[in-house]
């Protein structure tokens, strides 16, 4: 199963209440109904889902409701608070990018056997502040999280209009990743 990710572009930030987020993302109808799940509470797409994430080529292949009450292999939301950020990656072989050098560095799994910090670039030596590491879209870390399941890598892309949505619910700008 593979996810699209949206999340603060800084990794340690969480709204002050659960809620905020849920209710803002509701009320702009990109989260519908709400899932009991054998995994956890979900929410159907909303009505404006396709609006804010525009697919490429497999859209119309997207499950968008579940066949039975274990199912939880659809198209559907979840939305994660965890005290400290949490790392996410597609494929354990990705190499981060260096913001200074843009050389590849630390590999995705390496990085999470880490517990998910680097402070210096293996290649150039220059200090990296968390969650500056680029992974090109196919790793992150933060401890508020979007998710949107059952979207393959890079399929799936969250509208410019949605960022600014989000951004506008929580003065945080945001970004996106698979895993």
């Amino acid at each position: 199963m593979s996810s699209l990710f949206l999340c603060p572009d800084k990794p340690d930030w969480l709204p002050e209440n659960d809620r905020i987020l849920v209710d803002a993302l509701q009320s702009l109808g990109l989260l519908g109904q709400g899932l009991s799940l054998p995994t956890g509470a979900g929410y159907l797409p909303g009505e404006r889902f396709f609006q804010f994430v525009s697919f490429m080529g497999c859209a119309p292949g997207l499950k968008l409701e579940p066949a039975s009450s274990d199912d939880e292999k659809f198209c559907h939301l979840r939305v994660h608070y965890y005290p400290e950020p949490v790392f996410l990656y597609l494929r354990g072989e990705r190499q981060a990018r260096c913001p200074v050098c843009r050389k590849p560095g630390i590999c995705a799994s390496e990085y999470a056997a880490q517990g998910g910090v680097v402070d210096t670039c293996p290649v150039c030596q220059a200090n990296i502040a968390p969650g500056r590491l680029d992974w090109r879209k196919e790793a992150g870390q933060a401890g508020c999280l979007l998710e949107i399941r059952e979207v393959y890598p890079h399929e799936g892309v969250p509208t410019d209009h949605l960022l600014q949505q989000l951004q506008s619910v929580t003065s945080q700008t945001w970004i996106y990743f698979y895993a």
